[in-house]
């Protein structure tokens, strides 16, 4: 009988799902904000954007760090045989996927705030 509860799976590939959404929506968002013509129509939607890629970030971390939270609970358990050990310790390899993409939107945040900053603050001020 495998007394493993494997639902935390599920629920962290939700998750990833999730804020690869969300983060896709911010880009999508980006490239939305040009076409107006108005200019503080842009700077709205280019802020919202901004917001929601934070937000896409800070979900994958949670997720991320609770997914490793969980693993590290049924590895530190000393009543499993070494094959749901084993099987904990390939499942955590996953982890890995989620910081690396959290690093890719983090940088794309710093660019995109950059660039924001850059344009609508130092070009104005020049």
């Amino acid at each position: 009988m495998d007394d493993i509860n494997y639902t935390f799976l599920n629920y962290y590939m939700s998750a990833l799902r999730n804020m690869i959404f969300t983060s896709s929506m911010s880009i999508t968002i980006v490239g939305l904000s040009d076409k107006f013509i108005d200019k503080e129509f842009q700077v709205i939607f280019k802020i919202i954007s901004f917001v929601i890629l934070i937000f896409s970030v800070a979900l994958g971390y949670k997720a991320t760090t609770d997914y490793n939270d969980i693993i590290d609970d049924y590895i530190q358990k000393k009543e499993y045989d070494e094959d749901k050990q084993k099987i904990m310790k390939h499942l955590k390899v996953w982890s890995f996927y989620g910081y690396g993409y959290l690093v890719l939107i983090s940088l794309l945040a710093i660019i995109f705030l950059y660039k924001f900053i850059k344009i609508n603050y130092i070009k104005k001020n020049n």
